[in-house]
């Protein structure tokens, strides 16, 4: 969510800031503003039109990009254990705040502000962008801003005063060190936890950038060596393959280059990555899919999880629709194939009521009859405004969910807290589903901490329902 609202405020930062500091007969902010909106407005409905989207889903499009958005801080934020990232980060920042005043010293006071504004802003996009995921992708951004940013202010700083043909000499040469920074950007790389720079490797990257973007020889070597060595590697069954013929299929949960792979009729789910569908409106978009005679006629489905979660709990309504409206016809060690049935196995769902529980204590799931499976749905486990201000800093602290005795915790999405998830499997699929988890929970826990739970008085609710199942 952060990085959402910080590109937002950067981007209204550099609008306003431009009418506040610029010369004389420039445009005012007002003005700036309203160009600026209906530029990116343009531009935005220009390009949905020219790539042949119908008109009409752009608004669900712009509502499910928005919860992608808010969504992402909460479920996407993960701590690799490397915190002296965090220390060289903030000697990164000093410098450049140090550059940043040597730069605009002896500019005028309004537009100092809006420079240190601006560049505050994109400064903690980026860490913020980093930091959620602590990856090599993201500090491999980080690290790029930083030296564009040290070159552009290193550039101003020594041609401020100068002549037209020195200032120009000072860009000049400033271009070769801007082609360094993209070198170095794509040759970041990692032993043992430590970032260093390999130039040959970074080279090699651009030149395989220039060559993919410029030979279409190359393209067509790259698509040829996709379709031949890939299935190597992705091990899908071939008579798996064979079951799908032409059926529309949706891949499970992430791989969807399969699809492109083995040639097959894509049809993918709204959020087809679906540890994607991270709030309760991005997962009823893939439930509704699945649900409608519209939804793909099989599902190549692989049981794995992103960062320690449940695998059913990715997408929780679209797993409960899934059981009720496919069969699993063939399973294998990596994938397993469902196909849609001629009608829903599920019944109209029956109330076991609701309990009210305490974070770090144990709650017990309702008896319920052998041939039903028993969903949850949750609330009050989202944070208050206290909370949520401070997400927009810091990584969140996650929710766990512990079953059992189980000291493993796994990670719960709490922006899907309302959806449905599957806690009791009919007896009928138990162990009948290949790798896709048919484990029935008779006590869960869930908790803030990675640890043994400690209460802290923090309390949820937690309704149960009993949905009826008619067994193959």
């Amino acid at each position: 969510r952060s990085v959402g609202v910080v590109g937002a405020v950067a981007l209204l930062l550099y609008v306003v800031g431009a009418g506040i500091a610029d010369d004389e007969g420039a445009p005012r902010t007002g003005t700036l503003v309203l160009i600026t909106v209906g530029t990116l407005t343009l531009t935005l409905v220009g390009m949905w039109v020219v790539l042949g989207q119908p008109i009409g889903s752009l608004g669900p499009w712009i509502r499910s990009s928005i919860d992608v958005v808010l969504g992402h801080n909460a479920a996407m934020g993960a701590d690799n254990g490397r915190h002296w990232w965090a220390l060289a980060t903030m000697v990164a920042m000093a410098a450049v705040s140090a550059l940043l005043v040597a730069a605009t010293w002896t500019l005028p006071w309004r537009r100092r502000a809006v420079a240190f504004a601006f560049t505050a802003s994109m400064v903690l996009l980026a860490v913020k962008q980093a930091f959620l995921r602590s990856d090599g992708g993201h500090m491999q951004r980080l690290v790029a801003l930083f030296i564009a940013l040290g070159i552009t202010l290193g550039v101003v700083r020594t041609s401020r005063g100068t002549t037209g043909r020195a200032r120009a000499t000072s860009i000049v040469l400033a271009a070769p060190l801007c082609g360094a920074m993209v070198v170095m950007a794509l040759s970041v790389n990692a032993v043992g936890g430590v970032p260093f720079v390999s130039p040959v490797k970074g080279v090699r990257s651009v030149r395989y950038l220039v060559d993919m973007t410029t030979l279409q020889s190359r393209r067509t070597r790259l698509v040829a060596w996709g379709h031949t060595a890939q299935p190597t590697v992705m091990k899908v069954p071939p008579t798996m393959i064979e079951r799908i013929g032409n059926k529309s299929v949706h891949i499970e949960p992430w791989d969807a280059s399969v699809a492109w792979v083995y040639r097959l009729n894509w049809h993918p789910l709204p959020v087809f990555q679906t540890y994607m569908a991270y709030t309760d409106r991005l997962d009823h978009l893939n439930a509704a899919a699945l649900a409608s005679s519209a939804g793909p006629q099989a599902i190549l489905h692989q049981s794995v999880a992103l960062d320690g979660r449940i695998p059913r709990f990715q997408s929780p309504s679209a797993n409960l629709e899934m059981l009720c409206h496919y069969s699993m016809v063939e399973f294998g060690s990596d994938w397993n194939l469902f196909l849609r049935n001629a009608a829903s196995r599920c019944g109209r769902g029956r109330n076991l009521g609701s309990i009210s529980a305490e974070q770090g204590r144990p709650v017990t799931v309702p008896v319920s009859a052998g041939d039903e499976m028993v969903v949850a749905h949750f609330d009050g486990l989202a944070p208050g405004l206290l909370g949520s201000l401070r997400a927009l800093l810091l990584r969140p602290r996650p929710m766990m969910f512990r079953v059992g005795a189980d000291p493993v915790a796994h990670r719960f999405i709490v922006a899907t807290q309302h959806s449905a998830h599957i806690i009791r499997v009919p007896q009928c699929l138990q162990g009948r589903l290949g790798s896709y988890d048919t484990s029935s929970y008779d006590t869960f826990t869930l908790s803030t901490s990675r640890s043994l739970p400690v209460p802290r008085g923090l309390r949820y609710t937690v309704s149960f329902e009993a949905i009826p199942y008619r067994c193959p």
